[in-house]
């Protein structure tokens, strides 16, 4: 379970500094151009914004493993360890089937982009598809990474279980 938090965590990393190091190139290379030749690409402002909604997903993915999305725990924090716990499996559990759902309904929605075969605007004719598998990729990792987190916390219950079988306290 950790190898594979592990190996997703360097694909994350991975798929976010390329991307973001292209936009940057991009934008220094479209200000060099409308400076000195007076013209700037559309097509480099479409890729800026794809690019922007991909790291947004993708983001939102590493959030779940850092535990950094906003929560309201004040009734959490003020249960007991192993209650705490539990509710905790509960909320990623619930977490990663509506996130699954999401997911689900956006590979479906890439599938009818494949199928139509619409196109981007001025991203030289892209299939549209291409931008758009940034959505269910990443959602899918996130419900992946909830999943992850739930593994995580039964593993804290059982030796939270194991301690209190021992005597010790918790």
């Amino acid at each position: 379970m950790k190898k594979v938090s592990q190996a997703i965590d360097g694909i994350e990393r991975i798929l976010l500094v390329y991307p973001f190091l292209l936009l940057g190139c991009c934008i220094v290379f479209e200000v060099f151009s409308r400076k000195f030749f007076g013209f700037g690409l559309s097509w480099l402002q479409e890729l800026g914004k794809y690019i922007m909604v991909y790291g947004t997903f993708l983001g939102a993915a590493i959030a779940v493993k850092d535990r950094s999305h906003p929560a309201m725990s004040a009734i959490k924090d003020s249960l007991p360890q192993l209650p705490r716990i539990v509710v905790s499996v509960l909320t990623n559990l619930l977490c990663a089937g509506c996130i699954g759902v999401v997911s689900y309904y956006s590979w479906i929605k890439l599938a009818n982009y494949i199928r139509i075969g619409t196109k981007t605007s001025s991203l030289w004719g892209l299939p549209m598809w291409v931008p758009f598998l940034a959505m269910p990729v990443c959602l899918s990792v996130m419900a992946l990474r909830f999943l992850l987190q739930c593994c995580l916390e039964l593993a804290d219950i059982m030796k939270s279980m194991k301690q209190k079988g021992k005597g010790e306290p918790s």
